[in-house]
């Protein structure tokens, strides 16, 4: 069946413009004019096809199954990459949470401990101060009892 540029063009999902510099190139002769179109038969299309990497039985691009399957495999196993990492990036925000929450723990234990210290630092402060207060006032130094 005779096709003409554009429905060539729509298969392949290409320009126009591409089909009309290679026909041009190769000088490339139409076989029927229908309708202002210019159409071309199966030993051109093939001619066409074949030049962008199409096969003219079925119109898809040429790629080798092998290329198409390592490709797959290679998203696959990067999927996987992407998937171990997330993993592991989850596992270490678990540990570090975790951490943090001790952390936090260990440095209310420590200010509940300065805070403690502090009293009896300042009750024993103030005994030592109540202490010598009281013996100063028990012995009263007068003059005149450098006499006696």
């Amino acid at each position: 069946m005779n096709k003409t540029i554009k429905q060539m063009a729509d298969i392949m999902g290409i320009n126009k413009l591409r089909i009309y510099r290679f026909i041009d190139k190769k000088d490339i002769k139409s076989s029927i004019v229908t309708n202002g179109a210019k159409t071309y038969d199966k030993t051109a299309q093939k001619l066409i096809y074949k030049n962008f990497g199409y096969e003219n039985n079925d119109y898809k691009k040429n790629s080798d199954n092998n290329d198409d399957k390592r490709t797959i495999e290679e998203k696959n196993e990067f999927i996987k990459f992407i998937k171990d990492e997330i993993e592991e990036k989850n596992t270490q925000i678990d540990n570090l949470q975790k951490m943090l929450d001790q952390q936090q723990q260990l440095s209310l234990k420590d200010k509940n401990t300065i805070s403690e210290q502090k009293q009896k630092l300042k009750s024993m402060q103030l005994m030592i101060d109540t202490t010598y207060d009281n013996k100063n006032d028990n012995v009263k130094n007068h003059w005149w009892k450098f006499w006696r």
